[in-house]
C-alpha cells in the first residue's frame, strides 16, 4: 500500500500541484494524507518540552 503526504507551512500556498504530483505517480487523492500549517502554528511532540 502506498500513502502520499502533502503539507504547506504557509497559508498563502496551495496543496493542489502536490496533490497532483502524486496523483501522476499512482497515489489517489483518498489515499493522501495533507495539512496546511501556518507559521505561527506550534506543534509540540508528545513528551516535548515548550520553550
Amino acid at each position: 500500500m502506498r500513502i502520499g503526504y502533502a503539507r504547506c507551512s504557509a497559508l498563502g500556498q496551495e496543496l493542489d500541484s502536490q496533490l497532483n504530483a502524486l496523483s501522476r505517480h499512482g497515489i489517489p487523492r483518498g489515499e493522501t494524507f495533507s495539512e496546511k500549517a501556518g507559521t505561527r502554528v506550534r506543534v509540540c511532540a508528545p513528551g516535548s518540552r515548550r520553550r
